[in-house]
């Protein structure tokens, strides 16, 4: 119903003010990145492509559902546009996928300290094999895990990685560096010093992209303005701004600042 209401706004909208028709954004709840959270109300990825789409115009719709159906309505046309992974995709899928990085995100392995004093120190994943790992069903560390035959307990509730670990049900959990810490301190406040996190050696590092699907009949109309917005708000500093609002200011990465400027290149070349 929420949808619905969106929709009559943004089409009254258009109608109003002369902006282009909406474009729906398929991902999944993963505050801060996509979806609202105690610090932001869409989340960092979903205000990068907001401010980008804005820019020429253009509305957007947040739809956030399960990692699996997301990807399934990628997969039969339904979706235009997907945050998220392009390593969650089958590979017949990423053959009709177009994809523009916009953060390169860690993802780490956290863990109560009362359980691994000494922290936990790996060479390659099958050192890991004696462990029960909580992942998010569907997404790119459940992926990961599996490829590597690890022991892994997917779950479909983000806070439940959470509570796994807390509850001794799993022995380590995984998610991306700044989601780890929000959520602890938000589920556990005053019990943040329980926790622990390896910092040393990311479970898995991947680039977090706006991901256009080549078979929906939008898709070059949407891509064409994307990459427009995308290259105005880099050149006035917005998108830099964005970044530190969720990474503090001068704390984003030269890799990060590497990494868009490196996708909207490969776009403004062609």
């Amino acid at each position: 119903m929420k949808r619905i209401y969106l929709c009559i706004i943004f089409l009254l909208s258009s109608f109003l003010y002369g902006v282009e028709k909406p474009v729906e954004i398929t991902s999944f709840y993963y505050p801060p990145y996509m979806g609202k959270s105690t610090i932001s109300e869409n989340g960092l990825l979903f205000d990068l492509v907001k401010a980008a789409f804005k820019s020429v115009d253009i509305p957007i719709i947040p739809n956030l559902i399960p990692v699996k159906r997301g990807i399934y309505q990628v997969k039969i046309n339904e979706s235009v546009a997907y945050i998220g992974i392009l390593d969650t995709f089958d590979k017949n899928t990423i053959k009709n996928l177009e994809v523009y990085p916009l953060v390169k995100i860690n993802f780490l392995m956290f863990y109560l300290k009362e359980k691994f004093p000494y922290g936990i120190n790996y060479a390659k994943y099958s050192d890991l094999e004696p462990y029960t790992f909580a992942v998010l069903a569907g997404g790119i560390t459940d992926v990961v895990a599996k490829s590597n035959k690890l022991k892994v307990e997917p779950v479909y509730n983000f806070s439940s990685i959470f509570e796994k670990v807390k509850s001794k049900r799993t022995d380590i959990g995984i998610a991306v560096d700044l989601s780890i810490d929000l959520w602890i301190k938000d589920l556990y406040k005053g019990q943040e010093y329980l926790f622990s996190k390896n910092i040393q050696k990311p479970f898995v590092s991947k680039n977090s992209a706006i991901i256009f699907n080549k078979k929906n009949p939008n898709y070059k109309f949407y891509k064409g303005k994307f990459e427009i917005g995308l290259s105005k708000i880099v050149k006035n500093g917005e998108f830099l701004k964005i970044m530190e609002k969720y990474y503090g200011k001068g704390k984003v990465t030269k890799e990060s600042l590497e990494l868009i400027e490196k996708t909207v290149n490969s776009f403004n070349k062609k």
